[in-house]
């Protein structure tokens, strides 16, 4: 007996459409089946409302329980985005976006639907007057990525139809004054966040423009003391040459030995494998091991990120590469990618 599966149930529904339909065309026919999927229970996804957008062009379709959504479309390349609404949710419920090549042989795409909440939000000031063309910063969990607004609209506001549920932050700055925000997004609704600017911030250009005569005082004041340092520099440190020789080069043996203790102590939960593997790693990669060996817990990727520096497409790379010589281990807690060394890494 046949599985239930996608793929058999693209061949009956294009066996009732021959049947059923003997007039049309072969252009007419429907060649491609999208089956929906919730990415977090595996559940299919249906009677919702969805809101497509092909390309740029927006489309709207209801899919009844059971039902897949099924399109005839013309040969070329598709950029999809599709926004999916339960009926009774004020914000929209899942967020998928994917490329799809269409050409003439029927075919089936599995659309994995991500959890999602819409936001609003406004900016305010101190005075609790709205604030337009304040900058914005979005920092979300990263089920999947979406065009963020990058400034506060004529009203102050700001919005997104599609925010991955979990913890959110929203940052406003504007001029020297900044704000901050934190909101739970839970699937389907239309959370609203205030931010007001009630802290000072400096900028370089801002802060270096108002205090100019005190740069410029303070740069006189330290080229007098380097002159009078030089006039007496003999009668203060005397010229014995040989001092100096003595103790820079200790200096230096001093920071290095510091240096190597401080990488020992690092590694110091290793084994004999973790410390031949270590070793043979990238610098980025040893950045990552390094930092990992300090927790005592497994970390979000966000806190990797902001420890080490690294940008987002290179932890990514990375981590993807330790992962693959099972030097680290990844794991979801709810809809959290947590990281840590592996136990192959540091046993002996």
């Amino acid at each position: 007996m046949l599985q239930n599966t996608p793929h058999k149930k693209l061949c009956i529904i294009f066996v009732l459409t021959l049947l059923f339909f003997p007039l049309l065309t072969l252009a007419e026919l429907p060649n491609t089946v999208f089956v929906l999927y919730d990415a977090s229970t595996k559940e299919p996804v249906s009677e919702v409302l969805l809101k497509v957008d092909l390309n740029g062009e927006s489309r709207q379709y209801y899919i009844e329980k059971g039902k897949d959504l099924i399109l005839n479309l013309e040969q070329g390349d598709y950029d999809f985005k599709i926004l999916a609404n339960r009926v009774g949710t004020s914000g929209y419920d899942y967020y998928s976006s994917f490329s799809l090549a269409a050409n003439d042989t029927p075919q089936l795409k599995v659309v994995y639907f991500y959890p999602a909440g819409s936001l609003y939000g406004t900016v305010k000031d101190p005075l609790d007057n709205v604030v337009s063309g304040a900058e914005l910063n979005f920092e979300c969990d990263e089920a999947f990525s979406v065009e963020e607004p990058k400034a506060s609209d004529s009203f102050g506001s700001f919005s997104l139809d599609a925010v991955p549920a979990g913890k959110c932050q929203v940052s406003a700055a504007y001029g020297k004054s900044i704000g901050t925000a934190s909101i739970e997004v839970t699937p389907g609704s239309k959370s609203e966040v205030e931010i007001k600017l009630d802290r000072s911030r400096i900028t370089g250009k801002s802060w270096f423009k108002d205090n100019i005569f005190l740069i410029a005082g303070a740069v006189v004041i330290l080229l007098v003391l380097g002159v009078l340092l030089y006039y007496f520099k003999g009668k203060l440190f005397g010229d014995d040459k040989s001092k100096k020789s003595e103790v820079y080069p200790l200096q230096k043996e001093t920071s290095a030995k510091s240096e190597s203790r401080t990488e020992e102590t690092r590694s110091a939960r290793f084994g004999q494998r973790g410390q031949d593997l270590i070793k043979t790693l990238r610098d980025n990669e040893k950045k990552i091991v390094l930092f990992l060996a300090e927790q005592e817990k497994p970390v979000h990727l966000s806190l990797i990120h902001y420890k080490t520096g690294l940008s987002k497409g290179s932890l990514s790379r990375n981590i993807d590469s330790l992962e693959s010589k099972n030097i680290i281990e990844t794991h979801m807690e709810g809809k959290v990618r947590k990281i840590k060394l592996s136990e192959w890494f540091l046993e002996g």
